[in-house]
């Protein structure tokens, strides 16, 4: 997605920006007031979600965790091979490095008319004012499989569809 304008600025992917070495355009960068305020070393571990606890008949335990607000969740116990979990990474890490004229073929922007799947930033700036993320994202609804709509899944890598499906 080289750029997008929907009723607003022109959006640049945030690869791009970065690559060229542009200054981050101001719809991205936060007032003073508005940023995270700067937080110590946490002072307990981090909480860790097992998925197969949280899906299990004792997962007050694990709900309590997702409370805290930061957790990391665990990637083990889920069912899926770690195998498949590095195939997909691999191939999400091929897509991010397509040239931008091959991402922009599955835009958000003119991937579908809902615009909720594809490539770009989800953070559309309906408002002049609005501060959005500095992120590009590739969303694609997997589950449930009846409503998976893989026309906008992409084609390159060739092997996406099938490490993903």
């Amino acid at each position: 997605m080289a750029s997008v304008n929907v009723e607003g600025p022109v959006v640049k992917s945030v690869q791009e920006l970065s690559i060229n070495g542009v200054e981050p355009p101001h719809y991205y960068i936060r007032r003073e007031d508005d940023r995270p305020v700067k937080a110590s070393a946490p002072t307990s571990p981090i909480p860790v979600i097992d998925l197969v606890l949280l899906f299990s008949d004792s997962k007050e335990k694990e709900m309590e965790k997702l409370r805290h607000g930061f957790w990391y969740l665990q990637t083990v116990g889920h069912g899926i091979p770690s195998s498949l979990l590095d195939e997909v990474g691999k191939i999400a890490k091929e897509f991010y490095n397509l040239p931008p004229e091959e991402k922009r073929r599955y835009s958000t922007a003119v991937a579908n008319e809902d615009g909720e799947e594809g490539y770009g930033n989800d953070d559309q700036i309906p408002a002049e004012n609005q501060i959005i993320d500095w992120s590009d994202r590739l969303y694609l609804l997997v589950l449930p499989e009846d409503q998976r709509n893989t026309t906008h899944w992409p084609d390159n890598p060739t092997t996406f569809r099938t490490i993903n499906d």
